[in-house]
């Protein structure tokens, strides 16, 4: 089995978990608020990573130069994209999360051109649009039931988009200096610390910390919560950062559309969220959108190696 293989079937792992990490997060907010849940999440995902770190014998994983390296990462994933993200699910659907989720591919090759220097075709462009479209489709097609909060909420799910694009491409570079265990140490660990520091401090100052364990008594939201740190914090990690040291950020993207599947389905059956024909239209567009676009670039590279071996042949 190549490289390329196994990172997709990593990637395609990642986006089932992430699809359903939008129904675990809608499931945890009913018994606990957004902090708590992250500080939860990555304090349990802190504890699974470190308690492996022993038992595999790994001995000292990072080193205090490893982690300041691996901070700016860290910090726009975990930190900035799970905060807001439950934020912005606290303010509106498992599936509007989900669909906002499926233009990250675009927001990365966005990054790519920025960051990387890439140059997407004219094709590639056409079709960023048409998903870009797609996403504004669902949400002024149904502007008249979305108030301000909820309006909130899609601004804060969308900017969580953007985060992980960034990370996307960040990560990319990083996987070339560091190892899928390393990466994802540090991003736990911020996660564990930020998360928990602000909880805690929220609660010293409202003089109620006996809350920050309350949701715990719950086994709907200990069960959204080990589902959350293990699988979508942890697993999706390993699987994320090993995925982007096998393949491009861009064809990572792509699997991402996956989730869109499974957290606009997970929605419907588990929470009864009304899932419109509006809603099928627009993810439908998206679908179009970004897979016509990573598919013109699998082409035009396809056709460039064509030209090269062309010249390579005549040449010789």
């Amino acid at each position: 089995m190549n490289d390329t293989i196994k990172g997709s079937i990593s990637a395609v792992l990642y986006s089932i978990i992430i699809g359903l990490s939008f129904l675990f997060s809608k499931i945890a907010l009913i018994d606990g608020n957004t902090i708590d849940i992250l500080a939860h999440r990555f304090g349990l995902a802190f504890i699974a990573i470190f308690l492996y770190t022993i038992i595999a014998k790994k001995g000292k994983v990072v080193s205090k130069s490893d982690i300041i390296a691996l901070l700016p990462l860290s910090f726009v994933s975990p930190v900035l994209y799970f905060s807001l993200q439950l934020l912005g699910l606290s303010m509106s659907s498992s599936s509007e999360g989900g669909i906002i989720q499926s233009t990250i591919p675009i927001f990365t090759m966005i990054f790519g051109i920025i960051l990387l220097k890439e140059k997407p075709s004219l094709k590639q462009k056409i079709f960023t649009f048409i998903s870009m479209f797609g996403v504004l489709f669902v949400f002024i097609a149904q502007g008249k039931s979305i108030d301000s909060r909820h309006l909130l909420g899609i601004i804060l799910l969308t900017i969580s988009s953007l985060s992980l694009s960034l990370y996307n491409v960040m990560a990319r570079r990083d996987a070339k200096e560091y190892s899928v265990i390393q990466m994802t140490y540090v991003m736990t660990l911020l996660g564990c610390i930020v998360f928990n520091a602000i909880a805690i401090i929220k609660h010293l100052f409202t003089s109620d910390i006996i809350s920050y364990f309350a949701p715990l008594a719950s086994f709907d939201y200990i069960g959204s919560v080990l589902y959350l740190g293990i699988m979508s914090s942890l697993i999706t990690f390993v699987l994320s950062n090993y995925a982007l040291s096998k393949l491009e950020a861009s064809k990572m993207g792509v699997y991402l559309n996956l989730s869109v599947v499974v957290a606009v389905f997970a929605g419907a059956v588990f929470l009864k969220e009304n899932i419109t024909f509006i809603h099928i239209i627009g993810v439908f567009i998206i679908l179009i959108g970004v897979m016509g676009a990573n598919l013109s670039k699998t082409l035009t590279e396809a056709n460039a190696n064509t030209d090269s071996n062309d010249t390579n042949i005549q040449d010789s």
